[in-house]
């Protein structure tokens, strides 16, 4: 893919055009300067000093290119021009140039490697007193003179002298005593531009309004300006100085950039940031990339995204494109950690609660451990460590916990309070039947007599089932509250609340009732039979909303209240499951260290039983009770 190198670079209300500032930049080791005079110049240089640039677009408010006999406004971008075509301003008052005339103004100086400016700024102290101060700069420095602006910036000794000298000067010296030194400074200590970006086209682009500064207005046309005359089979690489920006145009237009570099199918991406900090107060700055602070950004919003919705996409992404660029990182924890919460990433997107305990039980395990937290010096291996204290604010109890097993219900009320709704039914749809029987709010049997009633019923069940419908039984305790006794509602019957009449059915089999339904007798530990029908009530409720969750909007609906039907859906899902966490804390409070009796029929017994027990085995195999035929039920 073809490349397109566009720098950009703000431009602030630049003032006082004669106050030189001076900057540092530190490739490697390898220390260079340059001076200038406008906001952002410096790290406007550091980048046309390392790059081939095919374009440069100042960017800033719409009166900045306009000079003050102008009276028309710019509502289009400036028009395009060579920097190297500055040249015809070096003719002219500087005074009368608007803000983006003087930026090309000092850039063409630095590309064509032509200084106007010193002698100006020189000229504004005394000849004789000129002298005095030379001589003694060359008094300090002697032969080294013409790399005194370096040995200044590295060596304190040197410096806390001149500094020391600098205390008895008016400003102007002072102004003048750095000018000097950076004008004798060996070439080879300042930052040059490439030959080849003296003939790049330059234009000023309008992105804010000089009243009242608002940003996102305009910056259309920042987008539209960097896709002029790009074909789709050009990736357009961003060179971005921040300096020059105001610090809200800054982060609007970063944030912007930034969304547009994420965007898989833009073709913008952020190469570099630039930016500049203060290396020695009043006298130098240090230009810096800053490209690793949106790298954090980057991470910063994985974390939020991780900690809010489950996902690691972006915090794997980052952290694959780090170990891309550094193949020598190694960081067993994060791995680990890493993996964990990708099993909790898969078990909620595809709403599989193994994956999702599996990736819990993967962070308690590296959360609980005795081990101390690796500590690393790189800024984002840091974040990520960060991650552990917010996992285990969201997760509570179902990270901090060191049971075996996970608390259904805890999983319950985290995955319904991070509203993953879809999840929660799933959870309490394949949980629960084995939580509500291990509490004894509803289970089969307290001897053994009652535990072989079901198991003959349970067998006839399973021979009587067609083959493909076995996978039933595969799990008995969800067989046991979800399936057992179904035969004895007639699905037939239109008018009947079926979910109603089930739940009916089984709280008779706790409490008994007037008919016989052909059920055996259940037990529970719920002596109130209008909250055991309460909490049995919205358990199976909750089994069918999946159904009409998938099917809501099947029947044809205007396109304009679709929303309203998907939103009227999502309200009254969250209002069910809701009340079903009420409803079962109310059980769970009414049931605390109550002690029940039960015996349980595991799943090696009933393999074993339905192997002796078949119709072809077992004689007695149709004398049962607690289960109604297929054939029967027709006869009913």
């Amino acid at each position: 893919m073809k490349k397109k190198r566009v720098l950009i670079c703000g431009i602030r209300d630049y003032g006082n055009r004669s106050e030189n500032q001076y900057f540092m930049s530190d490739d490697y080791g390898n220390l260079k300067f340059c001076d200038g005079l406008v906001y952002g110049e410096g790290e406007v240089k550091k980048i046309l000093s390392s790059v081939e640039i095919d374009e440069i677009i100042a960017i800033g408010t719409s009166n900045q290119c306009l000079v003050a006999k102008d009276v028309k406004r710019l509502s289009v971008p400036y028009k395009k021009m060579r920097l190297n075509e500055g040249i015809e301003l070096f003719i002219s008052d500087t005074d009368g140039f608007s803000d983006f005339d003087f930026l090309r103004y000092r850039l063409t100086q630095f590309v064509e490697g032509i200084d106007i400016d010193t002698a100006d700024l020189i000229g504004k102290v005394d000849n004789n007193r000129q002298i005095e101060i030379a001589h003694q700069l060359k008094s300090l420095f002697g032969e080294d003179l013409s790399k005194a602006f370096f040995i200044f910036a590295t060596n304190e000794e040197i410096r806390s002298q001149v500094m020391e000298m600098a205390k008895t000067l008016p400003n102007e010296e002072v102004n003048w005593t750095k000018r000097y030194l950076y004008s004798v400074l060996d070439k080879k200590f300042k930052i040059s531009a490439k030959t080849d970006n003296s003939a790049i086209p330059i234009s000023f682009v309008p992105i804010t309004d000089e009243k009242n500064r608002k940003a996102l207005n305009r910056f259309n046309n920042l987008i539209e300006e960097l896709l002029t005359e790009t074909d789709t089979e050009t990736e357009i690489e961003l060179y971005v100085d921040l300096h020059g920006f105001f610090l809200e145009d800054s982060f609007v237009c970063m944030n912007a950039l930034y969304a547009l570099h994420e965007d898989p199918n833009s073709v913008i991406r952020i190469k570099d940031i630039i930016d500049e900090s203060i290396a020695l107060s009043g006298y130098l700055y240090e230009i810096r990339m800053s490209s690793d602070r949106y790298k954090v950004q980057k991470l910063m919003a994985g974390i939020k995204s991780f900690i809010q919705n489950g996902k690691t996409d972006i915090l794997r992404e980052y952290w694959s494109e780090s170990k891309k660029h550094n193949q020598d990182k190694k960081n067993e924890y994060i791995d680990s950690l890493f993996l964990a919460m990708s099993y909790v990433d898969a078990g909620i997107s595809l709403c599989a609660v193994d994956e999702l305990e599996k990736g819990i039980y993967g962070l308690r395990k590296l959360f609980n451990s005795n081990e101390t937290l690796p500590e690393s010096d790189d800024e984002g291996e840091a974040l990520i460590l960060t991650l552990k204290d917010g996992i285990i604010k969201d997760y509570g109890s179902l990270i901090t916990n060191s049971d075996d097993e996970i608390d259904s219900f805890e999983l319950i009320k985290w995955a319904y309070r991070k509203k993953f709704y879809q999840q929660v039914i799933t959870i309490i749809e394949s949980r629960m039947p084995k939580e509500m029987v291990e509490r004894g709010i509803l289970y089969p049997a307290s001897n053994e007599e009652e535990k072989l009633a079901y198991l003959k019923a349970i067998n006839f069940h399973y021979w009587d089932c067609l083959q493909k419908d076995r996978y039933i039984f595969r799990d008995l305790e969800h067989y046991f509250i979800k399936t057992y006794g179904r035969f004895g509602v007639n699905y037939r019957d239109r008018s009947m609340d079926k979910t109603a009449e089930y739940t009916r059915l089984r709280v008779e089999q706790v409490f008994g009732g007037s008919d016989d339904n052909g059920l055996l007798p259940a037990k529970s530990i719920i002596k109130d039979k209008e909250l055991l029908t309460m909490i049995m009530d919205k358990y199976y409720r909750l089994c069918n909303v999946r159904n009409t969750i998938n099917h809501a909007l099947g029947e044809k609906t205007d396109k304009e209240d679709t929303p309203k039907c998907e939103s009227k859906i999502w309200n009254e899902v969250g209002t069910m499951i809701g009340e079903f966490i009420d409803c079962y804390q109310k059980v769970l409070d009414n049931i605390d260290e109550k002690e029940f009796n039960q015996l349980k029929i595991t799943q090696e017994e009933f393999k074993n039983y339905i192997y002796n027990h078949g119709p072809k085995s077992d004689p007695d195999f149709r004398n049962v009770t607690g289960y109604i035929s297929n054939k029967d039920r027709i006869k009913r």
